[in-house]
């Protein structure tokens, strides 16, 4: 990890030499944000506890979803696909059964909510296993038309199974993985370090303003105002 961030480090310094050569030099913005963090490594003994495999998750959730539509016999397949932390539903298969769709996205997420190494979910219909805090996380991780039918949680430092050792923890909410860097490079920004909490979704109403366009129409952060140099944040270039 040491070299990775070197090596990222070296990356960063080639492209602002790149982008500062005549013409463009004091004539961009850049914008740097990091996806997600990383859960400390775990004992070896432990990490078959914190690797949790999502074809035995969905296959679960799948079995239980027929059990329920089929009336007591496991006949059909109701799960598309499970892409960590997303879920995928077959939903013209459960239309044909006369399956709501909202019931069966929610049996989803209190099935997988009974396997070990689940913490919570969150259903595109907004049914979730927590209140407060984490369903805000849950909410501003969701997107009603990428994010499928639920999107799981694991228990913390819990992560995907990815084989040979390997395991990923993209689309956790705990603090390990979401507090990660932002930069804001450009003369319409100060020069300040900002030490405070912002969200994933502020960043895209501030780099439409840093651009002069308006914020996409599905926006719900704010602009972040006090990353601007004094005065700029009514002047977007």
């Amino acid at each position: 990890m040491g070299q990775m961030a070197l090596q990222l480090d070296a990356q960063i310094q080639l492209t602002l030499e790149m982008l500062n050569k005549a013409p463009w030099k004091n004539n961009y913005n850049l914008i740097f944000a990091a996806a997600h963090g990383a859960p400390p490594e775990p004992d070896p003994a432990l990490r078959s506890q914190k690797a949790i495999s999502g074809e035995s998750l969905a296959r679960t959730i799948g079995k239980t979803l027929s059990t329920w539509i089929d009336n007591g016999a496991v006949k059909n397949a109701y799960v598309d696909k499970y892409v960590y932390p997303f879920l995928y539903l077959k939903a013209d298969a459960l239309l044909k059964q006369k399956t709501a769709l909202r019931g069966a996205r929610k049996l989803a997420g209190e099935t997988a909510l009974r396997q070990p190494g689940v913490a919570g979910y969150y259903t595109a219909d907004g049914d979730c296993s927590h209140t407060g805090e984490w369903r805000r996380r849950f909410e501003n991780s969701f997107h009603e038309l990428r994010s499928g039918d639920v999107m799981l949680s694991y228990e913390p430092e819990a992560v995907e199974d990815f084989g040979a050792g390997r395991g990923v923890s993209y689309g956790s909410l705990y603090n390990y993985d979401t507090r990660t860097p932002l930069f804001l490079y450009g003369p319409q920004f100060g020069r300040k370090l900002i030490e405070q909490t912002i969200e994933a979704v502020d960043l895209a109403p501030t780099v439409a303003r840093a651009a002069g366009i308006a914020a996409p129409s599905s926006s719900i952060g704010k602009v972040l105002a006090e990353a601007y140099a004094e005065g700029e944040e009514e002047r977007p270039k």
